[in-house]
């Protein structure tokens, strides 16, 4: 559980790729991240990659400019 509600995720990596997503279904958005570099993403005494997430989340479910839609364009 987030500030946001639930949130689902799933990330990877192969040899220089790593990509997440990460679903906040009561906000109705996703966030999909891929870099094309694993330098200090792919560490696991790094967690950059869910920094940038939520960094993400944030500027995006706190702006209230950003329109939050569902699959069918429902807000």
């Amino acid at each position: 559980m987030t500030e946001f509600g639930l949130v689902y995720s799933h990330s990877g990596w192969v040899p220089r790729y790593v990509s997440s997503l990460r679903q906040y279904p009561d906000c109705s958005v996703t966030i999909a991240l891929h870099v094309n570099s694993e330098a200090f993403i792919a560490s696991e005494q790094s967690d950059l990659m869910g920094d940038l997430e939520l960094a993400l989340a944030e500027l995006i479910l706190k702006d209230e400019s950003v329109p939050k839609t569902d699959l069918f364009g429902n807000r």
